[in-house]
């Protein structure tokens, strides 16, 4: 480190290096503590919505069982009356797998005609001695099917007493389709537990029904033993679990409403996890390295700036110490290296005129140095160093020139880099506006997607109207068949009294008792039928009034994903004025890479022509050092005329006593080149 520049340089960029590097590995520990915070947060959010979905199916499974529960023919506890609308349920649900009907004493009718005893299952305990609102059992094989099911059952209440139980039979299936269906971060997946902590719905089929939580380290899950109790106690959180092969697993797990002690589980892999926080990272990497080389090239311009007058002033120095008289301290600045060249300007001013004063006094012993053989010698010997000095000179022009040329060679290849990082923006301002508009294009698409839901909303407002006519038109035909039944009811007292005058009136009034007998039994058949039909109505009542329920709530989720649409739009609108402004950065760093090259050509073109003048200097010299020698031979002559130089050479010592000279010889050359 010789130099003043290549100082400045390592030491200022050692501090901006190190600088950099602090804040770089601050802010990868920031962003990956971040970017790891809100992956987690979303994964558990993920999972709450996962178990809440699963709630909402098991509760319109529900609402169904319930309503069926409620039905006078299935509350008149006759199985013959109560096993046809079970059948019908069972038949229009397809996760019903079959239903079932049961006395407080355990005895049970089922759809499959088999007659048993429940006493001994957990969710007759549950309703009958335990008073529940409903029961879930956990998942078992089913017999029929021979894959996972559970049973949802209801009480049967008539006069606040419990007098029976309906349950139905359901299938996995339905939600092992939905498990599946989910994605978590695109590689992670959802297993469903039951409240005995087994595993009934798994992307691997090898597992379900066969993995339990509290045996789940002896079969090479590690951690998720521990998982269990928390999962069974209805608690919500995340673990660190590692599956047989040694990979670590994140496992987020939120409980069922509905279903008590069941829980859905998100099973993410940690390298997912890791690998969006690199993802995340890499942006910010990549901005410290461009400002760390921005930095780099603002330091190296001013240290630049600021040793250039130094550089010149110390090549000028070095010119003065070898002699040369010529040399010049072009230096403009005020500050202190100003005043440094200002003063070697004054002091080579002074020499000059020292030089000239002794010239001049040469020239007026000129016709006394007729003899001056050992001047001459001096002379010759002076005029050999000259030579070796330009020897030296055009050595040294010829390297200039050379070093010049590889100058102009590394600015040729600084432009051609500059040129491609213009291109490499370009690139990516064409890529920006891509990108802007794909945004646009989504955001036309959810446009699209918020008017179809306002038109489900509109056609399920709609279907709210409907079924509200239909239960008020079931309640105009229960009250048509009431009056039927009270019309039924006064033939059969009016037969029964016509019965009564044809006995008194005896043998004249047996035909008329015939046909009394015949009106009192149609009047029968009327009033039974009406009943019937009244049955029918309220259980028709009954399920139109749940279908309104259910459609009014489709309306009220339909509004909520108008809404979440709607704000969706917006944070795409945000996006593509962000992205905007990406571009319109990009597009300025590609203006400032080409205006860059552009100066990087002219320097370039610049330092070629410095070639050509240090080349023409180096011959230059050639010419010089030719002339030197034609004047060795003219000195010879001024031998003959050295006799009255005495004098003049006193005084010339006397007059060059004013400076000390490190080479004597060198100021000799001074004075034999006269001073404009």
């Amino acid at each position: 480190m010789k130099s003043v520049r290549t100082k400045m340089l390592v030491y200022v960029l050692s501090v901006v290096v190190a600088s950099f590097v602090v804040i770089g590995i601050i802010s990868y520990l920031e962003v990956s503590k971040n970017v790891r915070g809100v992956t987690l947060d979303l994964t558990g959010q993920i999972s709450k919505a996962v178990a809440g979905q699963l709630d909402e199916n098991i509760h319109a499974l529900m609402n169904r069982i319930e309503s069926i529960a409620k039905t006078i023919r299935v509350r008149s506890m006759d199985w013959q009356e109560a096993k046809g609308a079970l059948q019908d349920l069972s038949d229009s649900e397809p996760a019903f797998e079959g239903g079932f009907l049961s006395w407080p004493d355990g005895r049970t009718e089922t759809t499959t005609n088999k007659t048993v005893d429940i006493s001994n299952r957990d969710y007759y305990k549950a309703i009958f001695e335990q008073g529940a609102p409903y029961a879930i059992s956990e998942a078992v094989i089913s017999l029929g099917t021979q894959k996972p099911a559970f049973v949802i059952a209801f009480p049967v209440i008539a006069d606040g007493q419990r007098i029976g139980l309906v349950g139905f039979n359901v299938s996995l299936e339905r939600f092992a389709e939905l498990v599946n269906s989910f994605k978590p971060l695109g590689q992670g997946y959802v297993v469903l537990v039951d409240n005995t902590g087994t595993v009934v719905s798994h992307p691997n089929t090898n597992y379900i029904m066969k993995l339990k939580l509290s045996e789940a380290d002896s079969q090479g899950f590690k951690g998720l033993s521990a998982v269990g109790s928390e999962v069974l106690s209805g608690k919500e959180g995340v673990a660190d679990v590692y599956d047989p092969n040694g990979n670590k697993l994140k496992v987020f797990y939120a409980p069922l409403k509905y279903a008590q002690g069941w829980s859905a589980m998100v099973v993410i892999p940690a390298s997912v996890v890791n690998g969006m926080v690199s993802k995340s990272v890499i942006p910010v990497v990549i901005t410290i390295i461009i400002a760390l080389v921005v930095v780099s090239l603002m330091i190296f311009y001013v240290t630049s700036r600021m040793t250039k007058p130094i550089v010149a002033i110390t090549s000028s120095v070095e010119k003065f110490g070898q002699g040369n008289l010529d040399v010049s301290f072009e230096v403009k600045s005020q500050d202190e290296i100003g005043r440094i060249a200002s003063a070697c300007r004054d002091a080579i001013d002074k020499l000059r005129q020292v030089i000239a004063e002794a010239f001049n006094i040469s020239v007026k012993n000129k016709d006394a140095s007729a003899n001056m053989a050992s001047a001459t010698q001096e002379i010759t010997a002076s005029l050999e160093s000259i030579n070796s000095s330009m020897q030296e000179i055009y050595s040294l022009a010829e390297n200039n020139s050379a070093a010049i040329e590889e100058t102009s060679a590394g600015i040729e290849e600084v432009a051609s880099g500059a040129q491609s990082a213009a291109k490499s923006a370009v690139e990516a301002a064409e890529a920006a506006r891509n990108a802007i508009d794909a945004v646009k294009l989504a955001n036309e698409q959810m446009t699209g997607c918020t008017k179809q839901l306002e038109v489900v909303r509109d056609m399920s407002s709609d279907s709210v109207t409907k079924t509200d006519h239909l239960v008020s038109s079931l309640h105009s035909i229960t009250d048509f068949v009431k009056v039927i039944t009270g019309i039924a009811d006064q033939t059969n007292l009016l037969a029964l009294n016509a019965a009564i005058e044809a006995a008194r009136a005896g043998e004249h009034g047996r035909g008329f008792a015939v046909v009394a007998e015949e009106v009192r039994k149609l009047a029968e058949q009327s009033s039974k039928a009406a009943q019937e039909i009244q049955g029918l109505m309220s259980d028709l009542d009954v399920n139109a009034s749940a279908t309104a329920s259910t459609i009014k709530e489709t309306v009220d989720t339909t509004m909520k994903v108008i809404n979440a649409v709607e704000e969706t739009q917006k944070t795409l609108q945000n996006a593509t004025t962000q992205v905007a402004k990406i571009s319109e950065s990009i597009q300025s760093l590609a203006s400032i890479a080409e205006e860059q090259s552009a100066s990087t050509q002219e320097m370039a073109s610049a330092t070629n022509q410095i070639a050509k003048d240090a080349t023409r200097m180096a011959e230059l010299v050639e010419d010089m050092r030719t002339a030197l020698e034609e004047i060795g031979k003219t000195a010879e002559t001024i031998a003959r005329d050295a006799v009255g130089l005495d004098e003049g050479a006193r005084k010339l010592e006397e007059v060059l006593s004013y400076f000390r000279a490190a080479n004597a010889q060198g100021a000799q050359r001074a004075a034999l080149k006269p001073l404009d």
